[in-house]
């Protein structure tokens, strides 16, 4: 296989900043070892050029460190010329960065991979899947028509999707913002103060919270339905609007669709 390879490492000052953004490939960022002995911290990059999957000559990977530390990366491509279309070369980047690490990354037809950093997340793809995973800070994501999976993610949460799918498990988010037109929603979080808000065109919409705990669930649909503990027993049926209040306290969800149901499975307080 033809490829071209660079590499490069910048020492960074903490909390350390990454800015990287690609057209094709895959995009994984992860944290250095924790036990790397008296060694200063640092963002450590390979990239690999696929010489054979487009047009090398316009495919240009480009580093710099700013005055600020922020380390920056792109993949650029000049797209038409005066000989016409020129297909971008696939790029597969591989990071390593210190735990306290910001990242901006933003993707156009890649797999997106970031883990195990502690910071603030700004992530955006437009057909790749976005895998996130030990991420703690405020997070923002879109996808247009990958999907989003995501494992122990912790604190503020704001997700966007167009059809892709989201599953995001063993979370533990302090307010949640989800927007998605088709695809179907699965989160899975421990209780935080809220609010949770979803909204869905015709994906299903689900919030899987610990047994026993409490909360208030409203939803504003058309036909979808609001199936949760005490729904409809104890809940409110309006037109086009659903509520149900389980237990006392706790955060309140929010959720509009046209269509999509939302499914809110566990044990109320007080159920064996």
């Amino acid at each position: 296989m033809n490829v071209e390879q660079i590499e490069q490492t910048f020492l960074v000052p903490l909390p350390a900043q990454l800015s990287l953004s690609n057209l094709r490939g895959r995009v994984a960022v992860v944290a250095e070892d924790p036990n790397a002995e008296n060694a200063p911290p640092s963002i450590s990059v390979t990239a690999t050029k696929y010489l054979d999957s487009g047009d090398p000559e316009q495919t240009k990977v480009v580093m710099r460190q700013d005055a600020d530390g922020r380390v920056v990366i792109q993949t650029e491509h000049a797209t038409i010329d005066e000989q016409g279309f020129h297909k971008p070369c696939r790029v597969e980047y591989q990071l390593r960065v210190p735990r306290q690490c910001s990242a901006t990354l933003s993707c156009i037809s890649c797999k997106l991979e970031i883990s195990g950093l502690q910071g603030e997340f700004w992530l955006k793809s437009v057909s790749g899947e976005m895998i996130l995973k030990d991420l703690d800070g405020p997070i923002e994501a879109s996808n247009v028509s990958g999907a989003i999976l995501g494992q122990r993610l912790l604190g503020k949460g704001s997700f966007e999707t167009t059809s892709g799918e989201m599953h995001l498990s063993q979370c533990n988010f302090s307010t949640l913002k989800i927007t998605s037109v088709s695809g179907d929603l699965i989160v899975q979080t421990e209780p935080g103060p809220g609010p949770y808000r979803f909204k869905s065109i015709s994906g299903d919409m689900t919030l899987i919270l610990p047994e026993l705990s409490s909360y208030r669930a409203e939803l504003r649909s058309l036909s979808g339905q609001l199936l949760a503990p005490g729904s409809p027993a104890y809940g409110r049926i309006l037109i086009g609007q659903r509520s149900v209040e389980v237990g006392r306290g706790g955060p309140l969800i929010q959720a509009e669709s046209i269509s999509g149901n939302l499914y809110l499975p566990g044990k109320p307080p007080g159920e064996i």
